[in-house]
């Protein structure tokens, strides 16, 4: 579909990019048009970011990354999550708790690393390695977000475990617990 998208898509009505009009492109002979242009649906699919207006990528995974449906999974995942965490906190704090329960904890666990780590590196994939740097208020948050995956998930979920499992260190080791809790 080669229909420019109209004002009230959040894209604008303005001119295409170079490679649209006939002019001659960049190295790979396209130049991208800025997201707030009258970009067409197509070549949505192929546009690049920019650096110096610091757009996302609106490749397939750009367009998902940057919707509100991924938005809301995030958020939904996040909540799970965190009722996750509860339930293994008081699952060690109580005797009697279901070993079921327990295993579905940490398979879930390890389920929620993965989601949110897959976000971590399509947000860097879209964004660039710069939307982790705190060099902004938003930034900031970004790189609060990106030290929670890799320290509390990717460092104690896969990389100290495996760890643990490769030398021997056993799990009762007050380093060790201290870092985890």
């Amino acid at each position: 579909d080669s229909t420019p998208y109209s004002s009230a898509d959040g894209f604008g009505s303005g001119q295409m990019g170079a490679a649209d009009n006939g002019e001659e492109g960049g190295e790979d002979g396209f130049h991208p048009a800025p997201l707030h242009s009258g970009a067409t649906r197509s070549s949505l699919l192929w546009m690049k970011w920019d650096l110096k207006n610091e757009e996302p990528s609106q490749s397939a995974l750009g367009i998902i990354v940057c919707s509100g449906a991924f938005e809301a999974f995030i958020s939904i995942m996040i909540l799970c999550n965190c009722a996750s965490m509860g339930l293994d906190a008081h699952s060690q704090v109580v005797d009697d708790f279901d070993p079921n329960i327990r295993l579905g904890l940490d398979v879930s666990e390890q389920v929620f690393t993965s989601i949110f780590f897959l976000e971590f590196l399509a947000r860097c994939k879209v964004f660039g390695w710069r939307y982790y740097v705190p060099d902004t208020v938003e930034k900031r948050w970004n790189f609060m977000d990106g030290c929670l995956v890799f320290f509390t998930g990717v460092l104690f979920t896969w990389v100290v475990p495996l760890l643990q499992a490769m030398f021997g260190f056993s799990a009762e080791n007050p380093v060790l617990q201290t870092l985890r809790e």
